[in-house]
């Protein structure tokens, strides 16, 4: 008896080592393009996001930001319930300061009273924003921050945003990149009146949405 027999030949080692081979080329390229996609999300930062907010580091209190209402909305903003369960006598009530809508988060932009195109642009992404957001709409308010002292004509399919009059010295500390105009981004002030994010020009409406609604699921206020 040959005392090699029992011995795999030589000739099936090399299949058998092809086949394994075979086997972990074709578990490669199917793990392959997970394993890519592990790396370029958690590994690789991109250089920017137009479609963003900017997280504000250290975040401006601006509860005291003394504030004048001239047009009051007539719907669609929840916070008119709440004003309306207010005693009399609560000072709240007055709406002088930017904290008298606390538990509220504000969408807000600031602007001369002359509403452009991308002034109208902003005031119906902020109502589009809010309205996308669903059952947690009445937890936002939109706030158009006037930053002077002519007449301001509030175009009716806007209704629901507050039109307030504010002296622009009061807005020195709103952070901003150099260059860019408060008028040309919008900005969010949380429940504890906290200015805690802001879009600059060329914001998409889809991402501030995103990061709105995020910040709500998140914050147990408001």
């Amino acid at each position: 008896m040959n005392p090699n027999s029992s011995q795999p030949s030589k000739s099936s080692q090399s299949r058998s080592t092809r086949s394994r081979l075979a086997l972990w080329l074709v578990i490669a390229v199917c793990v392959a393009p997970v394993i890519a996609s592990y790396v370029v999300y958690y590994g690789v930062r991109p250089e920017a996001r137009s479609n963003h907010g900017v997280l504000l580091e250290p975040q401006v209190d601006v509860a005291a930001l003394p504030i004048t209402v001239i047009e009051k909305p007539s719907k669609e903003s929840g916070f008119l319930d709440v004003l309306e369960r207010l005693p009399k006598d609560d000072p709240r009530g007055a709406l002088q300061v930017t904290s008298d809508f606390r538990g509220r988060w504000l969408l807000v932009r600031v602007g001369p009273s002359a509403c452009d195109e991308a002034c109208l642009l902003q005031l119906r992404d902020m109502r589009q924003i809010r309205l996308a957001t669903g059952r947690d709409r009445d937890r936002i308010e939109r706030l158009w921050l006037v930053t002077d002292a002519s007449p301001v004509s509030l175009p009716e399919e806007f209704e629901g945003t507050w039109v307030i009059r504010i002296s622009k010295r009061e807005l020195a500390d709103w952070p901003t990149e150099a260059g860019e105009p408060l008028h040309e981004q919008l900005f969010i002030i949380d429940p504890l009146g906290k200015l805690i994010m802001r879009f600059p020009k060329g914001y998409e409406a889809k991402g501030l949405k995103n990061d709105l609604t995020r910040l709500l699921k998140a914050s147990r206020v408001g």
